[in-house]
């Protein structure tokens, strides 16, 4: 009786995303620091996640790697010499292939290789239509990228660039692995004014705008690859609760998202301020458009003095997802977590 009362009082109870999590390992010092978090680290396969570790040398862009399972114990498999973190999103879905790129002027070199032997298998040059970006320089768009296929038999190269009316315009290549050479290049399309990051999914490009002046707001935009113009669709998202977006991660298949949000503790809606730093982070869960958007857990911050939340955040980063697609992980205090999403 005590419980509903306080429910009709105060509201449906958050879910508290430490509660439904389970912790997966504490996370050793050797770990590579993050940029928002305290560990590096990605999922090599369903069962085993890949960590990187601090080089005593100094060379922290070749650092060492170690597998762990999902009782936190070492495994003793191994991982390509080569692995950095972040280069597993450029892996195919099978671990097997790689790619990397090479500028040289305007021109950037993509190459497709073998992770074990690291032998190339082929590759291909593009004029860009955008410079290499520099270190620490926004451009207000997106280097070009690639994407992989879900079924691993083809490369997307998406790449953005601005164009007269000061939008930017993207642009999808299909490459099949199986000839690398012969392209199938799709129109451009007209998107948002900048920071447009660029998804293919089911003969479709998904686009979405980050760093909006109002962080309450996440706009989308989609069209079918061969027929931007008669097939474009536009819509908005808005944050539950007063909330504000963080960020969005689309699912290995490409069918679900995960959304990181955050309670603000400022005034949101002015040029350059989202509301951070935020009372509490949360994650939530819904179809890759947005629909059905539900709640996973918050994580309350224990102060509410800005230095303090300040710190919080940083305690809190590294979400991925699980190669299964239904689970997500994420690192709070130095511990490692994953939950059902």
């Amino acid at each position: 009786m005590l419980s509903l009362l306080l429910c009709l009082a105060t509201g449906p109870r958050e879910p508290m995303l430490l509660h439904s999590a389970t912790k997966i390992m504490d996370i050793p010092r050797t770990w590579e620091e993050g940029v928002l978090t305290q560990g590096n680290y990605d999922w090599w396969s369903k069962d085993q996640i890949v960590a990187f570790q601090e080089d005593p040398s100094g060379m922290s862009y070749l650092p060492k790697q170690q597998l762990f399972n999902l009782r936190g114990k070492q495994d003793k498999g191994a991982v390509p010499k080569g692995l950095f973190h972040g280069s597993v999103d450029a892996f195919s879905p099978d671990r097997k292939l790689s790619t990397k790129q090479e500028w040289k002027g305007m021109q950037l070199t993509w190459t497709v290789f073998d992770v074990w032997s690291e032998k190339a298998v082929g590759s291909w040059t593009i004029t860009s239509h955008t410079p290499q970006p520099q270190m620490d320089q926004d451009n207000g768009y997106w280097p070009p990228d690639v994407q992989w296929s879900v079924d691993g038999k083809s490369i997307y190269q998406l790449e953005t660039w601005r164009d007269k009316t000061d939008f930017l315009l993207a642009q999808v290549t299909q490459r099949r692995l199986s000839d690398l050479s012969k392209p199938r290049v799709f129109p451009p399309a007209h998107t948002f004014g900048w920071d447009v990051g660029l998804i293919v999914h089911e003969g479709k490009a998904l686009a979405r705008q980050y760093n909006l002046d109002n962080a309450r707001e996440f706009p989308l935009k989609e069209w079918d690859l061969a027929s931007p113009g008669t097939t474009m669709k536009t819509w908005k998202l808005r944050a539950p609760g007063g909330r504000v977006f963080i960020d969005y991660l689309p699912s290995p298949d490409y069918t679900k998202a995960v959304w990181l949000m955050g309670t603000p503790s400022t005034k949101v809606g002015s040029m350059g301020d989202h509301g951070y730093p935020y009372y509490a982070v949360s994650l939530w869960t819904s179809d890759l458009h947005g629909s059905g958007m539900r709640e996973v857990g918050a994580i309350p911050f224990p102060s509410k003095k800005s230095e303090d939340l300040m710190d919080y955040y940083q305690y809190f980063g590294g979400i991925e997802w699980n190669p299964d697609g239904k689970h997500v992980s994420f690192v709070y205090m130095r511990k490692l977590y994953w939950i059902g999403v």
